[in-house]
């Protein structure tokens, strides 16, 4: 017999445990994606810094960065172009799956062929396999 994942209990999804890992994960990309912009943004203020302090060395100009000596422009346009895509991504997320793809919604009188059709059948079932399985737990 094989071994269950961790996350069925005899055959049952714990799907609350599903849900809170893929926030967790969720989290996790969205902090590591604002870091990469604000890195991004720090090295371009620290090579326009070096511009300006050409004596300076790298690690006093991040010091001016952080303590806030040298203005962080370009660090703080990285910031908002991150939170504004982050937004746009947020917003229109089922627009944006979809808008490389050709696609058209499947429905009975509109199946064209036998694969479409069993398309339909398939989709069609598993909406009536959450039902089946409650039957069968007083039968």
């Amino acid at each position: 017999m094989s071994q269950l994942p961790d996350n069925l209990v005899q055959g049952t999804a714990d799907w609350r445990g599903i849900i809170r890992s893929n926030n967790h994960k969720t989290f996790f990309v969205i902090a590591v994606f604002i870091l990469i912009y604000v890195a991004l943004g720090v090295l371009v203020d620290m090579y326009m810094a070096s511009q300006h302090y050409p004596q300076a060395t790298p690690g006093e100009l991040f010091q001016g960065l952080i303590t806030l000596k040298i203005f962080p422009l370009a660090t703080l346009i990285m910031l908002g172009v991150a939170g504004i895509s982050l937004l746009v991504t947020f917003s229109f997320h089922d627009r944006l799956m979809l808008l490389g793809t050709e696609y058209r919604e499947i429905t009975a009188e509109t199946a064209k062929d036998t694969t479409e059709q069993q398309l339909y059948n398939v989709v069609e079932e598993m909406k009536l396999l959450p039902a089946c399985i409650s039957c069968q737990k007083f039968i």
